[in-house]
């Protein structure tokens, strides 16, 4: 018998008494087995075509993923927050013993949040000093201000809240009004005027320092 051999097998002498034909896959040989037992052959002949080479396909590049996906964040602040089991949970519910942390052993995982931005009233109390003589009094030095003009129109604001103000109209093209809607919802009392104070005074501030610079 042979898988798709339309000739019989040559050579040695031998007289062929049954020769059959089987496509690849077969699984039911009793038809020819019969033909084969009523011919009472002295030898039995198998065979079956050499297996054909399977053509390998180079590998192919993944797919680039489509949609969005987890996003590597080199430029933020990482903070670790370690979660703790309660005390009344510390308790192995097999033998009643008491669970205890697993050096260097946690599980992680990633979350981003936002720190809310929060306005702060500081008191700056500047100590005052004098001598037994009476003769000199001095005070502490405070923080530097933001002001430029001698009315010191905006000393009340530090240069990091001249400078908010600023980013957000300018970057973020966020208008003073609606700048002022955002800070009253964060708790701070302020009108586009004096938004505009602060902005005129970083304006004060960068016409002097070009003046030094071409200087």
């Amino acid at each position: 018998m042979a898988a798709h051999h339309d000739e019989p097998p040559e050579g040695g002498g031998l007289d062929v008494v049954v020769h059959e034909t089987f496509p690849p896959g077969t699984t039911d040989f009793s038809a020819i087995l019969n033909k084969v037992k009523a011919a009472k052959p002295d030898a039995l002949v198998v065979g079956a075509p050499p297996p054909r080479p399977v053509e390998s396909t180079p590998p192919t590049a993944a797919a680039p993923r489509r949609g969005h996906g987890p996003k590597a964040q080199p430029e933020l602040p990482r903070v670790e927050m370690v979660h703790v089991l309660d005390d009344a949970d510390q308790t192995c519910p097999q033998c009643g013993g008491t669970l205890r942390p697993m050096a260097g052993q946690t599980e992680d995982a990633e979350e981003i949040t936002v720190v809310e931005r929060q306005f702060v009233l500081v008191t700056h109390k500047r100590q005052k000093y004098r001598c037994a003589c009476n003769g000199c009094v001095d005070t502490a030095p405070g923080p530097l201000r933001l002001a430029a003009r001698p009315d010191a129109r905006g000393a009340r604001y530090a240069p990091e809240f001249a400078i908010e103000v600023a980013v957000g109209k300018y970057l973020d093209h966020l208008p003073l009004e609606r700048q002022v809607r955002i800070m009253r919802r964060e708790g701070l009392t302020i009108d586009s005027q004096t938004l505009w104070d602060q902005l005129a005074t970083v304006a004060d501030l960068r016409d002097v320092a070009s003046l030094y610079v071409r200087a």
